[in-house]
């Protein structure tokens, strides 16, 4: 009998988890639901909604944002995560693939898990993570040094303790290095995903961006509208739009 595969990916943001993901899924014809397309991801997220909300838990609990560093966790929130992680991945079906860059993070705040999964690390230089980071949401330097300082440090914890699968991000802009990993790593027959032109594509982009900035100013709370709120939001919409035109 066929022994039953899930995916666990893992990588700091922006380096192609979703694209990963979104491969897997197609290679494996694996469907399920996922995060939708936006304006700040046009191709989708393609991250499980039950990961999303196991990984919003922890961060709500501490009242921090993805970008910034997690305290150590308490022993009973960090049982309460264990328990929920071994739950999640028990009741995954057969070849289902789990995403959220938060998850290395989380999962090296825990203890050693000995979750039925295989875990495929992405590598990206720090350098081009900076960059896209701050090209797409325009933090100050300090906090995207910060968040990418941590996460090596969480990476290099992932690293000894669950022994993943790695592919360089570059390779999986490549479509016959992709094939090869795909192939040669994990034994899956690769397919590749259907794209759209670049002119195609910054028209979607312009025309979500336009979306999302109606439905922030509907949805914006003007009783606790401050400047430096407007400001940051201005400023994100300003590097995000400047990252597709130029």
């Amino acid at each position: 009998m066929k022994k039953r595969q899930r995916y666990i990916v893992i990588s700091l943001h922006r380096s192609g988890s979703s694209l990963l993901s979104a491969l897997l899924q197609n290679s494996l014809n694996n469907k399920w639901s996922a995060k939708d397309s936006d304006a700040f991801n046009i191709s989708g997220y393609n991250e499980s909604e039950e990961l999303i909300k196991l990984n919003d838990s922890v961060f709500k609990e501490q009242g921090l944002n993805w970008f910034n560093q997690l305290n150590e966790l308490s022993v009973s929130v960090k049982k309460t995560i264990e328990n929920d992680y071994q739950e999640l991945i028990i009741n995954l079906k057969d070849e289902s693939v789990l995403k959220d860059p938060r998850t290395l993070n989380v999962l090296a705040k825990l203890n050693f898990l000995d979750l039925d999964v295989k875990f495929i690390l992405i590598r990206r230089d720090p350098a081009d993570v900076f960059r896209s980071i701050k090209r797409r949401n325009g933090f100050e330097d300090r906090v995207i040094h910060a968040y990418i300082e941590q996460s090596l440090i969480d990476q290099k914890i992932i690293c000894e303790r669950y022994s993943p699968v790695e592919v360089d991000y570059l390779d999986l802009l490549d479509e016959n290095k992709s094939r090869d990993f795909f192939v040669s790593t994990l034994g899956i027959n690769y397919q590749p995903l259907a794209d759209l032109s670049f002119v195609n594509k910054r028209k979607i982009y312009l025309s979500q961006i336009r979306q999302s900035f109606i439905n922030d100013i509907r949805g914006f709370n003007f009783s606790k509208i401050t400047k430096k709120r407007i400001i940051n939001r201005m400023n994100r919409y300003y590097y995000l739009i400047k990252s597709i035109i130029s």
